[in-house]
């Protein structure tokens, strides 16, 4: 399904960062779904764009990689 995005593009890792950490401190932490997505409570995170409640951003090239990258180093094995 296609996204319109409604708020400002995100073009730095940091960006993605804010939004994973908000819901980090209530108990919430990065998950990856059967599609190979993430998502954090409300904040669901796609190759091409990052969704939070009603807001729909598209990301710049390569944050998705990172957000990836972040998963590995994190998850629990």
């Amino acid at each position: 399904m296609d996204r319109i995005p409604n708020v400002e593009k995100i073009t730095t890792f940091k960006e993605v960062l804010d939004y994973i950490m908000y819901d980090w401190d209530y108990n919430h932490s990065l998950e990856m779904d059967s599609k190979g997505d993430f998502y954090v409570n409300k904040l669901y995170i796609e190759p091409k764009y990052l969704t939070y409640k009603t807001e729909c951003a598209e990301l710049d090239e390569g944050l998705f990689e990172r957000v990836q990258q972040l998963y590995e180093v994190i998850k629990d094995d």
